[in-house]
Order: C-alpha cells, then sequence, then structure tokens
C-alpha cells in the first residue's frame, strides 16, 4: 500500500501518463487537458477545500498508530491523491479514450491505500472523487 499511494503523490502516475500521451501529436491535446485537469484540482482541493474544512486526519486523533508512510501535514478532506485520480479517470473517459475504465483500477487503489494507511477517513475520499 506505501508504493501505491506513492503513485499518486503529486498526482505523478497521471502527470506520467500524460506525459506518455504528449509525446504522440494525436493525443497532444488530451495530455494537455489532463494536465488542466489535475491543475484545477490542486488548486481546488490542495489550496481551497482542505484549508476551507481544516478536518484532521485519523492518524492524528489515534496517534499510536504507526504509520507506514511519513504522516501528511495538510489536512485531510478532500484527498488529493484521490481528487488528482479521479480528474485524470474522468478527462479519460470524457476525451473518448475507450478503455478508459482500465484507469479505475490505479485510481481506486489508490483511493483505498490512503485509508488502508489511516491517512483519511471514507468521507475523504468520497470528497476526493466528487
Amino acid at each position: 500500500m506505501p508504493f501505491i499511494s506513492m503513485l499518486g503523490n503529486g498526482g505523478i502516475l497521471w502527470i506520467i501518463i500524460g506525459l506518455g500521451l504528449a509525446v504522440d501529436p494525436k493525443h497532444r491535446k488530451m495530455a494537455w487537458v489532463l494536465f488542466l485537469a489535475l491543475g484545477i484540482e490542486f488548486l481546488l482541493c490542495n489550496v481551497l477545500l482542505k484549508n476551507l474544512f481544516a478536518m484532521p486526519r485519523p492518524c492524528d486523533l489515534n496517534p499510536s498508530v504507526t504509520l507506514l508512510i511519513p504522516k501528511p501535514q495538510d489536512y485531510s478532506f478532500p484527498s488529493g491523491h484521490t481528487a488528482s485520480s479521479f480528474a485524470a479517470v474522468t478527462v479519460l473517459y470524457l476525451m473518448g479514450v475507450k478503455r478508459w475504465y482500465w484507469a479505475l483500477v490505479p485510481a481506486g487503489l489508490i483511493a483505498f491505500s490512503r485509508m488502508y494507511l489511516d491517512v483519511h477517513f471514507p468521507i475523504d475520499i468520497l470528497g476526493g472523487s466528487l
């Protein structure tokens, strides 16, 4: 789970996919839309909503749990890892990628890993996915 969670750090998995799309001129527009979506998601979730709601993380409320990853320093709601993952999935769907649903696998795993690792509540994951 730490490795799966790490794939969502800074949206790195989705940035790599976007860079892969950008190599092919036929998919360059999709790559730019993906990067734009990730940028909007970052501003909306990590800059605005996390600070607006200022919700503590599960690991803040139960410090006796030994974390398998470094303790995040920002607030809990919404999950940025989940938000970037589902923003990317949405772009792939809306841009007409035939097998867009395969992106749900890493997106779902990244979202679940955040709860498993005790750094997000289910409501954080739901908020991030929306």
